[in-house]
C-alpha cells in the first residue's frame, strides 16, 4: 500500500464537492513499526507520538485537521516520510 496512489486507494474522487472541502475536515491517525526515527515533519500537517501499542519504535502519526482536498497530498507525505524511515505495517499498526 506504501506504494499505491494515495487518493485511489482511498477511494477519493478526483474533484471533491466544494461545501465538503469547506466545513468538513478530517483527523487521521497512522500506526507503524520499526522506525528508525521519526523523520523530519516541518512544514507538514502530522505529528509522531510514541504509542505503547506498538513494538519496534511503534510510531502513531497525528495529523493536524485536513480539508478533504488536502487529505490525499497530507497522506502521501507522510507515507513516503514514513517509508524513509524504515516503517512497517504489521497486524498491530491501523488507520485511524
Amino acid at each position: 500500500m506504501l506504494n499505491a496512489r494515495i487518493p485511489d486507494a482511498i477511494g477519493l474522487p478526483p474533484t471533491p464537492d466544494p461545501a465538503m472541502d469547506r466545513y468538513q475536515r478530517f483527523g487521521i491517525e497512522l500506526e507503524y513499526e520499526n522506525i528508525r526515527r521519526q523523520g523530519d515533519l516541518r512544514g507538514l500537517p502530522w505529528t509522531a507520538v510514541r504509542d505503547g501499542s506498538l513494538r519496534n519504535n511503534g510510531v502513531e502519526y497525528v495529523s493536524e485537521p485536513l480539508s478533504f482536498r488536502d487529505v490525499g497530498p497530507a497522506l502521501s507525505n507522510v507515507m513516503r516520510t514514513a517509508a524513509g524511515n524504515g516503517a512497517r505495517v504489521t497486524p498491530r499498526c491501523g488507520l485511524h
